[in-house]
């Protein structure tokens, strides 16, 4: 390719805005791959995990469906639904914990060692978790 064929594509506007969107793409599907998709995996795997064993808690109110007014199933079905979330993400939670090594970055910077949680990867869970569940 010429120098004059480069240069005539640096001034077509439309072929450098396709260029970018398609880098733009690519980026975004490899995020996704690498990080987004194994964490919404997880999120899957965790809320079936509540789901096929769910806590007595639930098995409770589900008992209790018989005994209310029918117009109050909603809110025990809501109720159940909130309480498997609320069971999923400590799950969640579960599972960072056990990632974090006693030996590792976190017990050296204590700045680290103070947001031991990472609020990062819990917003990431949480979201990945919302648009799962709906």
């Amino acid at each position: 390719m010429s120098l004059y064929e480069v240069t005539q594509m640096l001034q077509d506007k439309s072929k450098i805005r396709n260029d970018m969107e398609e880098a733009a793409n690519l980026i975004k599907n490899m995020f996704y791959e690498r990080y987004l998709q194994k964490i919404e995996e997880e999120v899957e795997y965790q809320r079936l995990q509540v789901k096929n064993n769910r806590p007595k808690e639930i098995e409770l109110l589900y008992a209790l469906k018989p005994f209310i007014p029918h117009e109050k199933y909603v809110m025990v079905d809501k109720l159940a639904e909130s309480i498997m979330v609320m069971k999923t993400i400590a799950g969640l939670q579960a599972e960072i914990d056990k990632s974090i090594h006693k030996d590792g970055v976190y017990d050296i910077d204590t700045n680290c060692l103070a947001d031991k949680k990472n609020n990062f990867a819990n917003a990431a869970l949480l979201f990945a978790l919302c648009c799962k569940v709906n």
